[in-house]
């Protein structure tokens, strides 16, 4: 897996992301998005919360016709991995890019 740093302009802090697949946004997103907000993609994060609260609702409620519910949410949650697994760290970088961040070396495709 390839990596490449970026530095703040201004504060000339410095920072190096992974690129590809991202292990711990395939396993993590699940749990409440962590790895999500830990990367700065909030409104990922928060999407998986929202998803994580309807299907704890569902799980905790009485098994009255929400089985169709909870297996969609299961079937979108485990989609969502997939495709967090794939283009969080692309996204992250995408971010730190548009919020000015300066890639440093040689530059890498995400």
């Amino acid at each position: 897996m390839a990596s490449v740093m970026l530095r703040h302009p201004v504060t000339g802090r410095m920072k190096v992301l992974q690129s590809g697949w991202s292990w711990s946004c395939f396993f993590g997103s699940n749990f409440l998005g962590l790895p999500l907000f830990m990367r700065g993609l909030a409104g990922w994060g928060a999407a998986m919360v929202v998803l994580n609260a309807l299907t704890l609702e569902l799980t905790l409620a009485p098994p009255t016709g929400a089985s169709t519910l909870d297996s969609w949410l299961s079937i979108t949650s485990l989609a969502l991995s997939f495709f967090f697994g794939m283009r969080a760290n692309a996204m992250a970088a995408d971010r730190y890019l548009k919020n000015g961040w300066i890639v440093v070396g040689p530059e890498r495709r995400f």
